[in-house]
């Protein structure tokens, strides 16, 4: 008898633990779809005809649904913004890891940087052009959205200085130029309809061999 207690007993929290890791994938898969939904619209209609209503009636749920996953709009922006960081920074790391070489391996970053760019406006718009204040904003893991990105390009520039293959100075002075070049194209491309991305690929080359002439400058 306990024998059988103890069978029936473990098959019903084995089906608890089925139960619970559906529910738990549902809930993943919705929350995926409405940020999918939210970005479409962010990207159709800018911050002015953003709203979790239209949100909702892009994926077919109601309002209430919505607020189940996300407070409010700003909430929601926040995320979509989270989200575009994440895969911002797995693209970086990404770029990082092609090359040891430490001036090609800012290369690689730049490109990276302006493909994701190019490749996703709505999140890189409420990212780094029209929520500026999501940068500073920490996410529910207490972390700045931009740490990890930011931390890879940081990264890069230090080893690049610390193998003298960039003029001496300030290393954070070659970030932020780096990042204002990179950020300008990209703003560019997005902004300005004549600016066709087939040439994208030519700029990138033209703005990184400006870039790398002045940053190696004093370091040859």
């Amino acid at each position: 008898m306990d024998v059988m207690s103890d069978v029936k007993a473990t098959r019903a929290t084995r089906l608890r633990e089925k139960s619970g890791a559906r529910r738990q994938q549902q809930k993943a898969e919705v929350r995926r779809a409405l940020l999918d939904a939210a970005s479409g619209l962010f990207l159709e209609h800018g911050l002015t005809g953003f709203s979790l209503r239209g949100v909702a009636e892009r994926v077919g749920y109601s309002a209430t649904t919505v607020y189940l996953y996300f407070e409010n709009k700003d909430d929601l922006l926040f995320a979509i913004s989270l989200d575009g960081f994440e895969q911002f920074g797995q693209a970086l790391q990404t770029a990082y890891e092609t090359t040891a070489d430490p001036v090609e391996r800012i290369g690689a970053l730049g490109r990276a940087y302006i493909a994701f760019g190019v490749a996703h406006p709505a999140h890189y718009r409420l990212m780094f052009m029209e929520r500026g204040e999501f940068l500073t904003k920490t996410n529910p893991h207490d972390q700045k959205p931009t740490s990890d990105a930011f931390g890879i390009l940081v990264r890069a520039v230090h080893e690049a200085h610390a193998a003298g293959r960039v003029r001496p100075g300030n290393p954070m002075d070659l970030v932020y130029t780096l990042w204002a070049g990179v950020h300008g194209l990209v703003a560019l491309t997005l902004c300005v309809p004549m600016l066709n991305e087939a040439d994208l690929t030519i700029r990138t080359d033209h703005l990184l061999d400006v870039l790398f002439s002045g940053f190696a400058e004093k370091a040859r």
